[in-house]
């Protein structure tokens, strides 16, 4: 099963000064929200866990928000071709149900589809 979270915005943790998915993806591991997660999502062998951002751009803080940006998302889409989406926050929530129709779990608003 191949699991795609979709995280409300990346932030700049350290000294990152242009998105590179790599070096956000230890800084995020390392931050509070990337800890919880980690303990939230599956770890069977089974399950591949896959991750994205609502917007490519990267903020100064955990505060900065940027609206979601729908061809991002769509080309995560396509790359992983998820079995379930996970949408972390609002922007993330937003942009996801306008591109993806199968099963989306948004733990903010509650929103559980299965189909």
């Amino acid at each position: 099963m191949k699991v795609l979270v979709v995280l409300q915005n990346p932030y700049n943790k350290g000294p990152l000064q242009e998105w590179h998915p790599g070096r956000w993806k230890r800084e995020y591991e390392t931050s509070r929200s990337g800890k919880r997660l980690s303990i939230a999502l599956p770890t069977s062998p089974d399950v591949r866990v896959h991750y994205t951002n609502a917007n490519p751009k990267v903020g100064d803080d955990p505060k900065a928000k940027f609206d979601g940006q729908v061809k991002h998302v769509e080309r995560a889409l396509k790359r992983v071709q998820p079995d379930i989406v996970l949408a972390c926050g609002k922007n993330a929530e937003e942009v996801v149900l306008k591109v993806w129709t199968g099963p989306l779990v948004c733990p903010t608003s509650g929103l559980s589809r299965t189909h």
